[in-house]
């Protein structure tokens, strides 16, 4: 998303739906039961809070959607949320990395339970090894940033997500782009790709 000052806002689907929890909106309060259940949150739900964040926004503002969608079903409701919103998909940007990295970059993912913030061992390392830089709390690695688990995500991805390639390139929104190389390039080159 491109706020009214022409930057992105970027929206984690997992990151609105721990805030929503957290907040205790109506959407949260709902997928929180979901989730202590063990089930996954309903495809509709998520599409809902993104909806929800979109009515909040007052102005232009481009959005980058971080997890979601990522199945044909998800794209379909995601089309009806945005229409609903009277907003309008404008790119898909597709960030194309070679398999090896992806694994590397995950299970190199570290994060601060405390704050939030996130590290990476190599790309983005903290000033004082395993410690968050902004609260002083000992860094954490999620149970699934290991890389057996990693492989499994990358199975379920060429699965489920690659056919949305196809879904969005037959639309003419897709944008592939370099997702390799300095953060700071990286961003860039997705400004570029998208209108």
């Amino acid at each position: 998303m491109v706020a009214s000052d022409g930057t992105f806002r970027h929206v984690s689907s997992g990151d609105l739906l721990r805030d929503a929890v957290k907040r205790q909106t109506a959407a949260g309060v709902e997928a929180d039961g979901y989730m202590k259940r063990g089930e996954l949150v309903p495809d509709v739900l998520i599409a809902k809070m993104i909806g929800d964040l979109m009515a909040g926004i007052s102005g232009p503002c481009t959005l980058l959607l971080d997890g979601f969608p990522r199945t044909l079903v998800q794209a379909e409701v995601l089309d009806e949320t945005i229409g609903r919103c009277g907003a309008e998909l404008s790119a898909v940007v597709l960030l194309d990395v070679e398999d090896v990295i992806l694994v590397d970059r995950i299970a190199g993912r570290r994060g601060c339970p405390k704050c939030g913030k996130g590290y990476h061992v190599t790309n983005i390392p903290p000033r004082v090894k395993g410690i968050c830089d902004a609260c002083g709390t000992e860094l954490i690695t999620r149970k699934d940033d290991n890389p057996e688990t990693v492989q499994n995500r990358l199975a379920v991805y060429k699965a489920q997500t690659v056919p949305l390639i196809e879904f969005y390139g037959a639309r003419g929104v897709l944008r592939k782009v370099d997702g390799t190389g300095p953060l700071d390039e990286i961003v860039e080159r997705v400004r570029q790709a998208v209108p």
